[in-house]
């Protein structure tokens, strides 16, 4: 994929000079035109990680059209400019001025003033000013980043996921090869990168609309499971979440679930006996392993099922089909003696025609699904993955599963 760099330009006439975004277009560079300096800059605070250059005019609004053009809205530009840029550690915002003044064009005391700025006519061919801003924006960290991770940027501003999904990756994926730049809490970063996918996703009916709970929040871990195919249990309804089918890619249903693994205990400060090789503890690997790049790792997978969400919701469209996917029971159970009655959700049927409720990892079936074996199933019942049955089961103590003694179809 091409080189594409993000420009403001701020003329007040851009409007009226024909052709030239196009031009920019065609060279790579991607241009977002203002009219006044103060849109300009209220913009580029804003957007600042997104650009990486601008183009000024010579006599341009300060404020507005209700202002006479001058070289107070190109002064207002450049003042604006060294302040967003030490509020954004010292970032490089390069710029360039652009003019079809011709007093100003062979102005020696303009020059000056500029102080070694580079200035461009429009009365001349556009070529040089496209070859100073590559210049100029060089190997600049953000446009790198930018255009190595194109498809998970374009994913954040033109898919419709929430920018803000970019913004919190971004500073993570850039210190891959710019360490200096390093965020100050990427773990927290890069798990709320993932939940803005799961946020887009939801709002295309990809996953159940229960997992946003009432408050807002992202049920993190239940929409992993619901995207794997497997249960999501919400604790305080003690509702089961499913999808008929998985509908993550199995290696994009396990990075979701290293991500998670990752994120969970990197998202807070971990006390010195936190420190445990046997859990998942960034603190036991960075005893031996002080540079790891775990961060970067699941940064990467992030963006990666950033891509793959926007791609399949332009495949899958359609909230309503979406919506077919989902299954939503309660499990209830009861026991009598060692019978146990369990209303559950089939999960698997295995090679020989059996099939497996599945029970949550409730207490009373100590982690063991349930086994319908083939020679009970009643030859009118069509049982398959998602069906949902009422089982009363006994224990099989040899098994790794519990044996229902009957069964009933509910839907």
């Amino acid at each position: 994929m091409s080189k594409r760099y993000n420009i403001v330009w701020i003329d007040d006439q851009f409007k009226e000079i024909e052709g030239f975004i196009d031009e920019a277009f065609q060279e790579g560079f991607d241009i977002t035109a203002f009219a006044s300096s103060r849109e300009g800059m209220e913009y580029l605070e804003v957007n600042v990680s997104n650009v990486d250059a601008l183009i000024l005019d010579a006599k341009v609004f300060r404020d507005g059209p209700e202002d006479i053009a001058s070289e107070k809205g190109l002064s207002a530009s450049i003042r604006e400019i060294a302040r967003i840029s030490g509020r954004n550690q010292g970032k490089a915002i390069p710029y360039v001025v652009y003019t079809g003044q011709p007093d100003l064009e062979s102005d020696d005391d303009f020059a000056d003033r500029m102080d070694g700025i580079s200035i461009f006519s429009k009365n001349q061919e556009t070529k040089p000013i496209f070859e100073e801003l590559r210049s100029l924006i060089g190997a600049s960290p953000d446009a790198t980043v930018r255009n190595q991770y194109r498809a998970t940027y374009e994913a954040c501003h033109k898919g419709g996921i929430d920018p803000q999904c970019w913004k919190l990756l971004a500073p993570v994926l850039r210190s891959i090869t710019h360490v200096e730049n390093f965020p100050t809490e990427p773990y927290n970063d890069v798990r709320k990168a993932l939940e803005w996918v799961f946020r887009y996703l939801h709002r295309h009916c990809v996953i159940h609309e229960k997992l946003i709970d009432k408050s807002g929040k992202v049920i993190l871990q239940g929409v992993s499971h619901f995207l794997d195919g497997k249960p999501a249990v919400l604790n305080f309804t003690k509702e089961t979440l499913q999808a008929k089918q998985p509908i993550f890619p199995k290696l994009l249903a396990d990075c979701s679930k290293f991500i998670l693994d990752v994120t969970q205990p990197g998202s807070h400060t971990e006390k010195v006996e936190d420190a445990d090789p046997s859990k998942p503890s960034i603190a036991a690997v960075t005893e031996f392993s002080p540079n790891h790049h775990l961060i970067q790792t699941v940064a990467m997978m992030t963006a990666d099922i950033a891509e793959w969400a926007v791609n399949y919701v332009a495949a899958n469209p359609d909230s309503e089909k979406n919506r077919d996917l989902w299954i939503e029971f309660s499990t209830t159970t009861s026991m009598q003696n060692d019978e146990l009655e369990c209303e559950g959700l089939i999960i698997s049927e295995d090679s020989f025609g059996n099939f497996f409720v599945g029970t949550n990892n409730l207490p009373e079936t100590q982690g063991k699904n349930i086994r319908i074996k083939q020679s009970l199933i009643h030859s009118a019942d069509r049982l398959h993955k998602g069906s949902k049955v009422f089982t009363v089961s006994i224990d099989a103590t040899d098994k790794k599963y519990r044996e229902a003694i009957s069964y009933r179809l509910i839907s």
